[in-house]
């Protein structure tokens, strides 16, 4: 009877949580480089018409998207804002908008191009964010909000795209080559940027375990969280799934949201694995926030999509 008891206020507590967290909205911040896509990226989740262009830049006033339940329960608000690295005086202007949006949301998404390899700036970017919040725990918790995607991948020339039927659509797959590619501009990001930050990783996932058997002194258990607080490399990776297997997803969720996430949005390619990303990055996955965006179907292309992404035009 105490096991049962426990477990029914166990289930009361959850509800009560649930219930909390969908009657606030669930906010992501778009920011980053200039001209990496990030006005796209949201035209392409949310089929709305952000104005992007090839060449100046066009988001000048942070642009909000919101996408809501059709229960009404829980909503989904994306912000766009402007562009770092344009230019200097712009970036010092708009510093203060970064951090407040930034401390709003629930997870910071970090756009790189794909084509751009110099991490300083972006480095010393994100260190004067940090800078400014005096406490440690603050900087602590702001940083961990960033999730970092590389974006535009569809622009790599070596290896090649496939385009495989998929239901009543298309869905995008690379080939070895580009897979290679991918993974090597993974790499770089994690360690010339990400690693940049290791004393900040505190990185969370939502398990709902009360104990565990891992005894490493990086990995914790909190109020059912397991809280890593390093970068977890390939030799730690293989350590720790040689010595707890049956710890591997964990594991594997953990690298997931502490390496960037490369996609391409006229391919969607990758969207799924990035929106389940965010959604395990701020542990919302457990209440019913990946309702909001149809995770199955946003990395399927139109045969409309499929045409304009390839620039192909059919004439009858």
């Amino acid at each position: 009877m105490d096991l049962l008891k426990e477990i029914l206020i166990r289930r009361q507590k959850f509800a009560s949580k649930m219930e909390l967290e969908l009657s606030r909205p669930f906010q992501v911040t778009v920011i980053g480089d200039g001209g990496s896509g990030k006005s796209t990226l949201i035209n392409t989740l949310f089929n709305t018409d952000l104005a992007t262009g090839p060449a100046k830049p066009t988001t000048k006033i942070p642009q909000p998207v919101t996408a809501k339940n059709k229960d009404g329960k829980g909503e989904l608000i994306f912000i766009d804002l402007p562009g770092v690295g344009e230019s200097h005086s712009l970036d010092v202007q708009y510093t203060n908008m970064y951090l407040n949006y930034g401390l709003e949301s629930d997870v910071i998404l970090w756009s790189i191009n794909n084509e751009n390899r110099n991490v300083v700036y972006t480095i010393n970017f994100i260190n004067n964010l940090i800078s400014k919040l005096d406490n440690y725990k603050d900087q602590l918790e702001f940083f961990n909000k960033f999730l970092f995607i590389i974006t535009k991948v569809d622009y790599i020339k070596n290896g090649k795209w496939t385009f495989r039927k998929y239901n009543d659509g298309y869905r995008v797959i690379a080939d070895p080559t580009l897979n290679f590619i991918l993974e090597e501009k993974v790499g770089y990001f994690r360690y010339s940027l990400i690693k940049k930050f290791g004393h900040l990783i505190r990185t969370r996932i939502f398990t709902g375990q009360k104990s565990t058997n891992i005894d490493e002194d990086f990995l914790y258990l909190e109020d059912g969280e397991f809280i890593c607080t390093k970068l977890i490399d390939g030799p730690t990776y293989n350590h720790l799934c040689t010595k707890y297997p049956r710890h591997k997803p964990k594991f594997d969720r953990i690298v997931k949201i502490q390496s960037p996430i490369p996609c391409s949005s006229y391919f969607k390619y990758n969207l799924t694995n990035l929106i389940l990303a965010i959604i395990d990055k701020a542990d919302k996955g457990i209440f019913g926030l990946d309702k909001l965006i149809d995770v199955d179907r946003i990395s399927i292309l139109s045969q409309e999509e499929l045409d304009r992404a390839i620039n192909i035009q059919i004439i009858n």
